[in-house]
């Protein structure tokens, strides 16, 4: 199951939503990116040219300008990758708290496999599966 925000795309990065977009998309990427309504952020733009016309202009325009244009292509490469990063954005402290599980975990195996590589009984029980396997007739490692 794959989480997009209302606005059909994946919320975690804030780019100019041309497709979506009127002028040079900088409301429809805010809107995205926030998970709000494309048309409330318009309304609160045309709303702040009256109240705050050069500022609110020279905003949009440097937006326009430094915002990167949205990908046509989805740029995650595969859907765990697509579904991790929805849920940093959603859920933070519970991505955080899985990935903090699933690395001890590993760090459990790799603690174990470390001590199995290194003990004693390892070489010797190599050499008894290797010479098992010479037995055999099969070729070593």
């Amino acid at each position: 199951m794959t989480i997009r925000n209302r606005n059909g795309g994946v919320p975690h990065r804030l780019y100019r939503n041309t497709r979506d977009g009127i002028l040079f998309g900088v409301c429809a990427g805010i809107a995205d990116f926030m998970n709000v309504s494309r048309l409330g952020v318009r309304l609160i733009f045309i709303i702040s040219l009256f109240f705050f016309f050069p500022f609110t202009v020279m905003a949009y325009l440097v937006l326009a300008v430094f915002m990167k244009r949205k990908p046509d292509e989805p740029a995650l490469r595969d859907p765990n990758e697509e579904q991790f990063w929805q849920s940093v954005t959603l859920e933070p402290g519970d991505t955080l708290r899985a990935l903090r599980h699933r690395f001890r975990r590993l760090d459990g195996r790799l603690a174990h496999l470390e001590r199995e590589i290194t003990s004693k009984d390892y070489d010797l029980r190599r050499q008894f599966h290797d010479l098992e396997r010479s037995e055999r007739g099969q070729p070593g490692p």
